[in-house]
């Protein structure tokens, strides 16, 4: 009888190994995207799995993890949308993971990086977990695991759930909860400050986009001096912020008025008021570069 077990137990570790060699797991993510103001969570598709237990499982996984992150699973009305695939025989690509579902979901990933946006085809098997802002409706982050689900479905539990833990280990990604310097590295807490990205679109202008981003402020909170690499055009849309614009004198602005903040241009934003403060930023910038980078 000790014989036995002995060989069941090495037979589970010969199993656990065997996955961790076997996965490849992979993260992606919009740069520059601020993960902090998401509270709330719903599934829009859930993977097309052969076996029925595998999508559930792949659904309580990544519930489980999201919630351990500190995000609600709701019904509706959700701060971001969960959808996951399988890849298959006759669905390998995320055109045709996507193929037929309507609702003017944004899946390609713009402003992702190249880790894993540029795959075309997926080895059957992988799992992908893409995550969407749910006003913009545009792919915020993906997570794949190659090799993860097979013909057996003994091993598919024990896969799935190695997968997707691993996928969700640092989410959300670094940086999304504490600003990142683009210029000397150093993390800063943005205590007080919470940004909403309500959209982003690409401009006819070549390599340039648009970006509107809504920013509130707490009482007393600061948005330390930065620069963006585009012109930034401010509304106030509640409350009175005091501006400093390099090489102006600083400004106290109320709810209507407006700056327009040349590009590269060192600023910041104060809330002296007693209540809430808020703005509506729209900036024209450079593709591909961080939208905030804090001064030295």
């Amino acid at each position: 009888m000790q014989s036995i077990r002995i060989v069941a137990g090495v037979a589970t570790v010969m199993l656990w190994v065997g996955v961790a060699l076997a996965q490849n797991v992979m993260v992606d993510y919009r740069q520059g995207m601020d993960f902090s103001g998401y509270k709330t969570f719903m599934w829009i598709k859930p993977p097309n799995t052969v076996n029925p237990l595998d999508q559930q499982r792949v659904i309580d996984q990544v519930n489980s993890a999201l919630s351990t992150k500190g995000l609600r699973l709701v019904t509706g009305e959700a701060d971001l949308c969960i959808a996951a695939h399988t890849a298959t025989e006759q669905e390998r690509t995320l055109n045709t993971f996507y193929d037929g579902f309507g609702g003017g979901w944004q899946w390609r990933g713009s402003g992702f990086g190249t880790a894993i946006t540029t795959v075309s085809t997926y080895d059957v098997g992988t799992l992908v977990v893409d995550i969407f802002d749910s006003r913009m409706k545009e792919a915020i982050w993906r997570g794949t695991s190659m090799k993860t689900l097979s013909e057996k479905p003994e091993r598919n539990a024990v896969s799935l759930n190695k997968a997707i833990a691993k996928m969700f280990e640092n989410f959300p990604p670094a940086g999304a909860r504490r600003k990142t310097s683009a210029v000397s590295g150093v993390s800063v807490p943005a205590r007080g400050v919470k940004r909403t990205d309500l959209q982003r679109q690409d401009l006819t202008i070549p390599g340039r986009e648009v970006v509107q981003t809504r920013i509130d402020l707490e009482p007393g909170a600061l948005a330390q001096g930065h620069t963006h690499p585009g012109e930034e055009l401010v509304y106030v849309l509640e409350g009175s912020l005091e501006y400093r614009v390099q090489g102006k004198a600083p400004v106290t602005l109320n709810a209507g008025d407006v700056l327009f903040i040349p590009a590269h241009t060192v600023h910041s934003a104060k809330n002296v008021g007693t209540g809430n403060g808020a703005e509506l930023a729209t900036y024209v910038v450079e593709k591909g570069k961080p939208l905030l980078v804090l001064a030295k």
